[in-house]
């Protein structure tokens, strides 16, 4: 079985967040699949600068496979975008523009993924991405959900069919 656990920075110094926590689970899951790790050329959460070379590395065993960021994060208009989303009334495309704001975008990342699944297909169906997951390619519909996908999963939420295997995931504010 071939996984790839999508996160938006990686590495041995990265010690915090939602990366700390992917970085311990495909360490574990490798004893049981075959574990690549996609993720961005940045290691500052808050700019989202590409710091690190894009291309194939390893670390502690696993192939990790870097893309360049689109743009470095602007303070002052996620700053603005944030105030509108926490403090104000305002629309699902508000909060879209503030995820996009708040970064990090990696179209190179987006197209590998839909380019690996184009010659090697998930084995269970794959319906539900995140919006701005969606929003960056036209050809899917937009979702509320994020996909969740380990394999014990389906055993955990008491699910009658395997989950699919793919798992993808953007939490606000990186860390």
């Amino acid at each position: 079985m071939k996984l790839a656990v999508v996160v938006q920075r990686h590495g041995q110094a990265i010690n915090d967040g939602a990366e700390f926590h992917a970085r311990h689970i495909a360490e574990h899951l490798a004893g049981h699949a075959e574990v690549e790790v996609l993720t961005t050329c940045a290691t500052d959460y808050i700019m989202w600068r590409n710091e690190l070379v894009a291309g194939v590395e390893r670390i502690s065993g696993l192939p990790v496979r870097r893309f360049p960021v689109r743009e470095e994060r602007d303070p002052h208009l996620f700053g603005r975008r944030s105030d509108r989303v926490f403090r104000q009334r305002h629309s699902l495309d508000d909060e879209l523009n503030w995820l996009d704001a708040e970064g990090p975008t990696s179209p190179a990342l987006i197209d590998h993924m839909f380019e690996r699944l184009s010659k090697e297909p998930a084995p269970g169906p794959i319906d539900r991405l995140p919006g701005w997951f969606a929003r960056q390619r036209e050809d899917l519909p937009p979702a509320d959900e994020v996909l969740a996908a380990l394999p014990a999963g389906a055993a955990l939420a008491g699910a009658s069919e395997p989950p699919p295997r793919l798992a993808v995931s953007h939490p606000p504010g990186g860390a």
